[in-house]
């Protein structure tokens, strides 16, 4: 009986653990993000997020890294305890579009791609 218990308790807990709320991903998001290493071509690409796609490299990972800040690209901090060196390197990236119901538009430049990859991990790796 108390294994009956134990597994049941087991069960639920990682069925809490890994459930995410509804509006985590908003059914519609659909992005133009742009990245622009200082001296070379400019890259394009897009992200769609519910169900996750568009031409990104990973667009299952972004998405989800920007639903845990409901798309506020200012809110990322993905990766807070790498350390980057301190070379400046600048890196450009924008993201337009649309997050749920609301427009986003998000220019920056990171003093160099370890310090954008720190900030927005997987998000602008198109």
């Amino acid at each position: 009986m108390l294994r009956k218990v134990l597994i049941a308790a087991s069960i639920a807990a990682t069925a809490v653990a890994t459930a995410q709320p509804a509006s985590a991903t908003p059914t519609t998001a659909s992005l133009v993000l742009t990245y622009q290493h200082e001296g070379d071509p400019m890259r394009v690409g897009t992200l769609r997020c519910g169900p996750a796609a568009g031409h990104h490299r990973s667009p299952e990972a972004a998405c989800a890294q920007l639903a845990s800040v409901t798309g506020d690209f200012t809110a990322l901090l993905v990766h807070p305890d790498r350390a980057c060196p301190l070379h400046v390197d600048p890196v450009r990236v924008t993201a337009t579009g649309v997050w749920g119901d609301r427009r986003v538009s998000y220019d920056e430049t990171f003093g160099n791609a370890c310090q954008l990859f720190v900030e927005t991990g997987a998000v602008f790796n198109i």
